[in-house]
């Protein structure tokens, strides 16, 4: 599953982010997932220590059905434009990227 949502974080990431912000941005989001990485890590060890695997696999799984539920319940999510679509145009003509 990582990979797939690495493909996708990714390109998304570089389709909003200006081409003289993309290293920053990046290394950023570099900096903080390999970060969450190592705390979730630490915590999934505590988590089996405290509750065993089996129950840690039941809660785990029930939360990521309520985020794949929150998530397509979610107007913005459902109705939002394709990363290859062009960015909107402000009302001085100029777009986001380029202003």
């Amino acid at each position: 599953m990582a990979p797939v949502r690495t493909v996708a974080l990714t390109t998304h990431q570089l389709a909003i982010t200006p081409d003289e912000l993309r290293g920053r941005a990046t290394s950023a989001v570099s900096t903080l997932t390999t970060g969450a990485l190592s705390i979730g890590t630490l915590a999934g060890g505590a988590l089996i220590t405290t509750l065993g695997a089996e129950p840690l696999v039941w809660l785990c799984g029930a939360w990521l059905l309520v985020l794949a539920l929150l998530t397509t319940a979610n107007r913005a999510v459902r109705q939002a434009p394709p990363a290859s679509a062009p960015p909107q145009q402000r009302a001085d003509g100029t777009t986001p990227a380029t202003s």
